[in-house]
């Protein structure tokens, strides 16, 4: 017996009404079962090609004005193909920076609108990408998994990477 969270139809099973449906998506599967026997399915789904991009204050502050049609227009096709999961457009700690500078009354319509566009996706903070590119870089150890980064070529761990990686689990 599963937890359907959207109902299809009946099992083809044991073919009970309003049974069947989908329980959940993991990776590139959907799985469904039925309400009331153990009738399992996992259906493969197209794998997610997703473009990352990045849209910068001046973008959000044009298209949040919306006095401009291009930039209107702009943000809803943007948002979009989000929805349709061919792009993802995270915000940064940035824009929570630069949004300071509006006035108090437009400050928080203003973020609320830029989380809005990225769909809640988010770029890591900035001291997180520095810590990764620079810091790694300058004390020799190789980039921790994950950083985006080419190996470092060397080959040998210093007293600094090993106390790193014990601290950080890197």
């Amino acid at each position: 017996m599963a937890l359907v969270s959207y109902i299809i139809g009946a099992c083809p099973s044991c073919g009970t009404p309003e049974s069947y449906g989908n329980v959940m998506v993991g990776g590139n599967t959907l799985s469904r079962g039925c309400l009331h026997c153990k009738h399992w399915d996992r259906i493969p789904l197209p794998e997610l090609r997703k473009k990352v991009i990045y849209l910068d204050q001046f973008f959000f502050s044009h298209a949040f004005r919306g006095k401009h049609r291009m930039f209107v227009e702009a943000q809803k096709r943007i948002t979009n193909l989000a929805l349709a999961q061919q792009i993802v457009a995270p915000y940064s700690n940035l824009h929570e920076d630069e949004s300071q500078l509006w006035t108090e009354a437009q400050r928080a319509p203003l973020l609320n609108f830029i989380k809005q566009t990225s769909l809640g996706h988010k770029f890591s903070y900035e001291y997180e990408v520095k810590d990764r590119q620079i810091h790694y870089r300058g004390v020799g150890c190789p980039p921790p998994p994950g950083g985006g980064l080419e190996e470092s070529g060397t080959s040998e761990k210093g007293p600094l990477c090993r106390l790193r990686s014990t601290l950080y689990g890197r």
